[in-house]
């Protein structure tokens, strides 16, 4: 949510997460075994601005996405995704894709110089579920679902083995804002988005 202010994160009435702004990626939090209302709100203010009401199961991990309604409603909607932190097979990195952005449609990524493409149609809203990758140090293309020239070209990044990492694609393609983040996937420590 690239124009809204930071916000607080509560799970039922504790505020789990305080102060969070547009691109940062928390570290963890344990929560209850059972069915959670979250709920976002501006930073040290009352009054919700996205609520959603899930299922948590003991042992798994799970990432909160905020995304807005759709290209033409701004206001924001929590979307949540499971997280899969078993290690990749020997040798592999594990990626995935969520699609943040309202605006550019289903997109198709791919690796720089490579013809396959490592996801296809991934859908405003959704993420592409992981998927192993040889280690490389590489430029992740987006496209549009089917054509060659590149949306957005993300900087370099290495992908390292034995390690999981999701791309999160945000903003807007119209004001020429689309933006990209790769976060690597772990739960030991606290996260850097780069």
């Amino acid at each position: 949510m690239p124009a809204q202010p930071p916000v607080d994160a509560f799970a039922g009435e504790a505020r789990t997460f305080s102060n969070v702004t547009y691109k940062t990626v928390t570290p963890y939090a344990e929560l209850a075994d059972d069915r959670q209302r979250l709920t976002l709100k501006p930073a040290g203010q009352p009054g919700a601005l996205a609520e959603n009401s899930e299922n948590f199961a003991g042992g798994k991990h799970y990432t909160l996405v905020a995304v807005p309604t759709s290209d033409k409603d701004p206001k924001p909607e929590l979307r949540v995704l499971a997280d899969d932190l078993t290690p990749p097979s020997s040798g592999k990195a594990r990626v995935r894709v969520i699609n943040a952005s309202p605006d550019v449609g289903e997109i198709d990524v791919y690796t720089m110089n490579n013809a396959e493409k490592l996801f296809g149609g991934v859908n405003f809203k959704s993420e592409a579920g992981y998927t192993e990758i040889a280690p490389t140090t590489t430029v992740v293309e987006l496209r549009p679902e089917g054509k060659k020239q590149p949306l957005l070209m993300m900087p370099q990044f290495s992908f390292e083995p034995g390690k999981t990492y999701t791309i999160v694609v945000m903003g807007r393609q119209k004001d020429h804002k689309l933006e990209a983040v790769t976060v690597e996937d772990h739960f030991v420590g606290s996260y850097a988005s780069k």
